[in-house]
């Protein structure tokens, strides 16, 4: 009895008070007044600088793409934008930020398990829109009465122009999609309309070799017609009618889930294992995807290392006044990272919107990506959808905020209001050597990627320099150093005497933050390269590396564990656990005192 009761016990201290005050995925934000503070969301998310965000509309449940009306309405009542959801509903949001339903049920959505579990990631994927036609194109994955998974196109048809408010009627199109087995998390994915054309990303359905069979619609960027039939002038075409080459536009590809259709040009962010591309597909051209990164990094405009996940793709016109200058003429791709990940992103660009300065007349990128949004927060998240218009951009967030609503986000340019949390700021020193890319050259923990140069572990970090600091050694190289009068040495002559008068970890931190900021400043054989990190990121990872114990990278054992094991249910575990051994520990100390003799 003593035993159950201790078991029992467990059990209902499985819920912490902490769970206990979570609110629940999809209720919006507690009010003030209730008697308890509502959580302000905007910790959750880091802007580039200038830039102001806000909530646009909320009341969604696992949005996963957007789509913007080119031409809204007059009224407060006009459709602003779709929202898909990935169960199967479609939203239409208005210009007074009203959530409306335009279609519900597209589909029965069957999972094994729900997100934030990866094996929840299916169901409808993509959105786009045919504006004078007043056509909303949707992608989804579904299982049919066999179990198999399927891709498929649905089209449903409202107003031309400036659309409505429900869908007037729909139609499943290009059903050949649906005859090839495909597989979730590499699945059909989103979509995207110029002209009379609607181009289509299908994921391999992890069968990669069938990505390069013209004759397999899985691996493939899609041509058509808007009502799905194979578009005249494809490049694989055949006399039968019937076969599935004639839809087919390019090959070769893993999981196309970003497809964007920009003057002539089809742009495609394509999700590799441990790489990510973006391409500028050519017609007919075949990716070589063979299930290996190597292949992922060929004949691509770029690469992103390692991956962050592009699953949707917007354009900014250079005539756009919604944007500053700078941001014109550019792409921006959401970046979705791991759905099961949990805390700030541990891949450079994941969980944010990343910016892409790409020449579509030379066919090469003129900038390195960067990040404009990122999320900060502590817990499950995923940016899946991103749009253009005429205020700035918009951005999808796949999981609530912290304060429990589901919303989608208004990212505009205006200093005078911008956002509290930029980028760049408040990262951890982890997060900006990830940045920075300096595991390319040093190890770090069980990070062993680079060997160029030494180890930043903390302990052979810390002997080794506070060896070399103290030495006679090095304060005779700095007075060699003070005799120099050209660059860089003069202007860090009282850097380096900063370094010799500190005693401890700040001489350490000093030491680290000039080195980063210019490499040769005490050494001129220095072969580091010179960065040009600002001082207070060079001062951030500083720290990180003396005191690494601060903030210290996940181990690989507690990467499988935060992503097989939930925090929660190895808390369960650890009290129910703990429970038995209590309940078997009184229990036995019964046993025992009714053996003594009264």
């Amino acid at each position: 009895m003593l035993a159950t009761l201790a078991i029992l016990l467990g059990s209902i201290l499985v819920q912490s008070p902490a769970d206990q005050k979570a609110p629940a995925p999809q209720q919006p934000p507690r009010q003030a007044g209730s008697g308890q503070k509502t959580a302000d969301w905007r910790t959750d998310w880091s802007v580039d600088e200038g830039f102001a965000l806000s909530v646009d509309a909320s009341g969604f449940r696992f949005p996963t793409s957007i789509a913007v009306v080119p031409e809204p309405g007059p009224g407060p009542d006009a459709p602003l934008y779709f929202v898909a959801e990935l169960g199967g509903n479609i939203k239409v949001v208005t210009r007074d930020h009203q959530v409306h339903p335009f279609v519900t049920d597209v589909f029965k959505r069957q999972v094994a398990r729900e997100l934030p579990d990866e094996a929840g990631g299916s169901g409808m994927a993509g959105l786009c829109l045919a504006p004078a036609q007043g056509l909303v194109f949707a992608t989804y994955g579904y299982r049919d009465q066999t179990g198999t998974f399927r891709n498929a196109i649905i089209r449903f048809e409202s107003d031309p122009v400036h659309f409505g408010l429900a869908a007037k009627s729909e139609h499943v199109i290009a059903a050949i999609t649906q005859r090839f087995r495909g597989a979730p998390s590499h699945q059909i994915g989103t979509c995207a309309v110029e002209g009379p054309f609607l181009y289509v990303g299908i994921g391999d359905g992890m069968q990669p070799a069938d990505s390069r069979n013209p004759s397999m619609l899985l691996g493939k960027i899609l041509r058509m017609t808007l009502d799905g039939r194979p578009a005249p002038g494809n490049p694989l075409a055949v006399a039968d009618t019937s076969d599935a080459r004639n839809y087919v536009y390019a090959l070769g590809l893993r999981n196309p889930f970003a497809v964007q259709a920009v003057h002539g040009h089809v742009l495609v962010g394509d999700n590799g294992p441990s790489v990510d591309r973006f391409l500028d597909v050519a017609p007919g051209a075949d990716y070589l995807w063979d299930g290996s990164d190597w292949s992922m990094a060929t004949n691509t405009a770029a690469v992103f290392v390692p991956s962050p996940a592009p699953v949707q793709m917007a354009y900014a016109p250079a005539s756009d006044t919604g944007l500053p200058a700078a941001l014109r003429g550019r792409f921006f791709v959401a970046m979705a990272g791991l759905e099961s990940s949990v805390g700030p992103p541990t891949r450079k660009g994941a969980r944010g919107i990343v910016v892409l300065n790409y020449d579509l007349d030379k066919k090469r990128m003129l900038e390195v990506p960067r990040s404009i949004f990122r999320y900060r927060g502590a817990g499950h998240q995923s940016v899946v959808g991103v749009a253009v218009a005429s205020q700035g951009l918009y951005v999808v967030p796949l999981f609530p905020d912290v304060s429990g609503a589901s919303s989608v986000l208004h990212l505009t340019y205006d200093p005078e209001h911008q956002h509290p949390y930029l980028v760049l700021e408040g990262l951890t020193g982890w997060d900006l050597i990830l940045e920075r890319g300096c595991i390319g050259c040093h190890a770090y923990a069980d990070r062993r990627l680079g060997t160029t140069g030494p180890a930043l572990d903390q302990d052979s970090l810390v002997q080794r320099l506070t060896q070399r600091l103290a030495s006679p050694a090095y304060a005779s190289a700095v007075a060699e150093l003070d005799k120099r009068e050209d660059e860089p040495y003069r202007s860090f002559r009282a850097a380096r005497h900063a370094v010799l008068a500190s005693t401890g970890a700040e001489r350490l931190k000093l030491w680290i933050r000039y080195r980063i900021e210019e490499p040769r400043f005490d050494n001129p054989n220095s072969l580091m390269p010179n960065l040009r990190v600002p001082a207070g990121e060079a001062e951030n990872i500083a720290s990180f590396l003396v005191s690494g114990s601060l903030a210290k990278p996940p181990s690989r054992w507690e990467q499988l564990r935060e992503r097989f094991v939930s925090r929660r249910a190895a808390y369960a575990v650890a009290v129910f656990l703990g429970g038995v051994i209590l309940g078997f520990g009184l229990a036995s100390l019964q046993r025992r005192s009714r053996r003594q003799p009264a």
